[in-house]
C-alpha cells in the first residue's frame, strides 16, 4: 500500500502543478459574469435568467472578492477546494488506519485533477466539501449516541450545500434517520436528535433565500424555477446512467474497479461465528458512506444530463469506501472479532452502538450496489481476509493507473488552448468594433461569449446568457413567450453588436437563427456582419438603425 500511495501522490502533485497553467474556461466565466452583474446592481433571476440556486451565485462573489479575477487564481482555488475535500476525507475514514484513509483522499485528487480544466470548480464538485462535512457529523453523532452537536453541524454543512445543489437534501433526510436510529439504540430521543439536523439543515436555505428575497429576486426565481426549470429544462438532454458512463474517457474500467473496491469494502471484516453484538468502530463509517453512495447515485440519475462532473458526489462517496477495503485487519482480543489495524476506533467498548449498522452491511452490503454476479463475488471474496485485502490493493492499483494516464491526457488537451484563443479572439473583436459603454448580446451556452463580455465588463440588454433555451419545445407556449420576451427586450434596447455563436448546447449551425424568423428579421433589419470569426459572428448594428 505504501508503494502504490507514494505513486498516486506523486501523480497528484504533477497533475496539480501542471494543472496551475490552465486558463479560467468553460462553465466558471458564467458564474463569474453572474456575479458581477450582482456585483453591479443586477438582481438575481430578473436580470439573469439561470438555473443555478444563488448559494451557487454567493459563493462565486465571495471567491471574486477573496481571490480575484486571474487565472491562477481560481487555480488556486480550485486546489484549496480540493485540499480541504481530501482532509475531510481523511478524517471520516481515520477509522480505518492513517495510511489507508490516506488512500481515499488521495484517489479522489487524483478523480478530480484527470477530469481536466473544464471540471474546475464545478457546482457538484464544490458540494463534496459540504457533503463529506456532513458525513462525518452524522457518523460522529451516531458513534456518540445520538450526540447533538456533531448531528447539528452536520446539518448546518448539508443546509449550506443545499443551496449549491438542492439534491444535497436527499443525503440531509437519510442522515437525520440515521441519527435518530443512533439515539433511539442509545435510548435517547430519536426526535430531539433528528430536530437538531433538521433544523440546523434550514439555517443557510433560510439565510440566502433571506438575502435573494431582500434583493428582489426571490418572485423572479420561483418564476424561472416553476416556469421552466422544473417543468422543462429538468427533461432536456436526458441520458441514461448506464449510457453515460461508456462516453467518459476511460469512464468504463475507472467505474468498474471502482465498484469493486466499494463491494470488498462493505463486505468486510465479517464478523466470525460468534453472534455479532459488537463489531468495530469503523463499521458506522462504513454505512454512512453507503448511504452517500445511494444519494450520490440518485444525485447522478435524477439530473439524467450524463455529465461526468455530476458523478462528483458518487465518487466521493465512494473514495470513502476505498480506505476500508485497503485497511490491513487484524484479530482483536475476542476470538471471531476482526478489527482495523491501526484504526483509530477499532474496541467494541468504545463504540458499542456499531453492532446495528453492522448488521446493516453484514446482511446487504454488495447489494448496496449494481448487483451483478461479478461484485457479489466479490463481497464473497472478501470474506478470505487478507485475498480480499489483496485483491481490493491490485485494484487500486490498476485505478491510480487509469486515471493517472486520463490525467496526463487532460493536461494539454487541444480544446483548452483552441477554446482560450476563441475567448481572446471575441474580447478583441468587440473592444475594436464596439463603442465606449454600449451593450452587446451574446447567443452562446459556454462556448466563450459571456467570457468576453466579463472579460471587457459589458453588460447585456437581456437577462439570457445562454440561447439554448429557445430551441428546444418550441411549441411549448413558455419557450414560445420566452422567444418573445427575448426580441422585445433587444428591439427596445438595440445592443452595439450581436454576437452568435455557431454552435449551441442542443443545436448546431447558424441555421438556428434563421428557424427563428421574428429573430432574423430584426437582425437582418438593424445589422450587418461585421466579423466572421472561428465559429462566431459579430453582427454589428446599421448606422441610424
Amino acid at each position: 500500500m505504501k508503494l502504490i500511495l507514494a505513486g498516486s501522490g506523486g501523480l497528484v502533485a504533477y497533475l496539480a502543478w501542471r494543472s496551475l497553467g490552465w486558463p479560467l474556461l468553460h462553465d466558471a466565466p458564467l458564474m463569474y459574469y453572474i456575479a458581477w452583474v450582482i456585483g453591479q446592481g443586477g438582481v438575481p433571476y430578473r436580470d439573469v435568467f439561470d438555473m443555478n440556486l444563488p448559494g451557487v451565485y454567493l459563493l462565486h462573489m465571495a471567491i471574486l472578492d477573496a481571490a480575484g479575477p486571474s487565472d491562477i487564481a481560481w487555480r488556486l482555488v480550485d486546489l484549496g477546494w480540493l485540499a480541504a475535500i481530501g482532509a475531510l476525507l481523511w478524517l471520516y475514514a481515520r477509522p480505518a488506519g492513517d495510511l489507508p484513509a490516506l488512500c481515499g483522499s488521495v484517489l479522489f485528487a487524483l478523480y478530480h485533477l484527470s477530469g481536466g480544466d473544464w471540471r474546475a470548480g464545478q457546482r457538484d464538485y464544490l458540494l463534496c466539501l459540504f457533503l463529506i462535512a456532513g458525513a462525518y457529523g452524522i457518523a460522529r453523532s451516531f458513534e456518540r449516541d445520538g450526540a447533538p452537536g456533531p448531528s447539528t453541524l452536520a446539518g448546518l454543512a448539508l443546509g449550506a450545500g443545499m443551496t449549491i445543489k438542492p439534491h444535497a437534501g436527499l443525503y440531509w433526510l437519510a442522515g437525520a434517520a440515521i441519527v435518530a436510529w443512533g439515539a433511539w439504540r442509545a435510548k435517547r430521543s430519536a426526535v430531539k436528535a433528528a430536530a437538531g439536523m433538521l433544523l440546523g439543515g434550514l439555517v443557510f436555505p433560510a439565510l440566502v433565500f433571506g438575502w435573494l428575497a431582500w434583493r428582489g429576486g426571490l418572485g423572479p426565481f420561483v418564476d424561472v424555477f416553476t416556469g421552466y426549470v422544473i417543468p422543462l429544462y429538468s427533461r432536456v438532454g436526458r441520458v441514461a446512467v448506464w449510457r453515460s458512463i461508456p462516453g467518459y474517457r476511460h469512464g468504463v474500467s475507472s467505474w468498474a474497479l471502482m465498484g469493486l473496491l466499494a463491494a470488498i469494502a462493505l463486505a468486510r471484516p465479517m464478523p466470525g461465528a460468534a453472534r455479532p453484538r459488537r463489531v468495530v468502530g469503523a463499521r458506522p463509517r462504513q454505512v454512512v458512506a453507503a448511504v452517500g453512495v445511494l444519494c450520490g447515485a440518485l444525485h447522478f440519475a435524477l439530473q439524467a444530463k450524463g455529465w461526468e462532473y455530476q458523478t462528483y458526489p458518487l465518487m466521493l462517496f465512494l473514495c470513502a469506501l476505498v480506505p476500508f477495503a485497503v485497511a490491513r485487519v487484524a484479530p482483536a482480543a475476542r476470538p471471531g472479532r476482526p478489527s482495523y489495524e491501526g484504526a483509530a476506533c477499532a474496541r467494541p467498548d468504545v463504540c458499542p452502538r456499531a453492532g446495528a449498522l453492522s448488521r446493516l452491511v453484514d446482511r446487504a452490503g454488495p447489494a448496496l450496489f449494481w448487483p451483478s454476479a461479478a461484485l457479489s463475488r466479490a463481497g464473497a471474496l472478501a470474506q478470505s481476509g487478507a485475498l480480499a485485502r489483496l485483491a481490493a490493493l491490485g485494484a487500486l492499483a490498476a485505478l491510480v493507473a487509469v486515471l493517472g494516464t486520463k490525467g496526463v491526457e487532460a493536461l494539454d488537451a487541444p480544446w483548452i488552448a483552441d477554446k482560450a484563443r476563441r475567448v481572446d479572439a471575441v474580447t478583441r473583436d468587440l473592444a475594436r468594433i464596439m463603442p465606449d459603454g454600449a451593450t452587446v448580446q451574446v447567443m452562446d451556452v459556454t462556448e466563450g461569449g459571456i467570457h468576453a463580455l466579463w472579460k471587457l465588463g459589458r453588460r447585456q440588454p437581456t437577462r439570457f446568457i445562454y440561447d439554448f433555451h429557445f430551441f428546444h419545445n418550441e411549441d411549448d407556449p413558455r419557450i414560445r413567450a420566452l422567444r418573445r420576451e427575448f426580441v422585445a427586450a433587444l428591439a427596445a434596447a438595440p445592443p452595439a453588436d450581436i454576437v452568435i455563436f455557431r454552435d449551441t448546447w442542443n443545436r448546431h449551425g447558424y441555421e438556428r437563427i434563421s428557424d427563428w424568423p421574428a429573430l432574423a428579421a430584426f437582425i437582418d433589419h438593424a445589422y450587418v456582419l461585421a466579423v466572421e470569426g472561428d465559429a462566431y459572428r459579430i453582427y454589428a448594428k446599421r448606422p441610424g438603425s
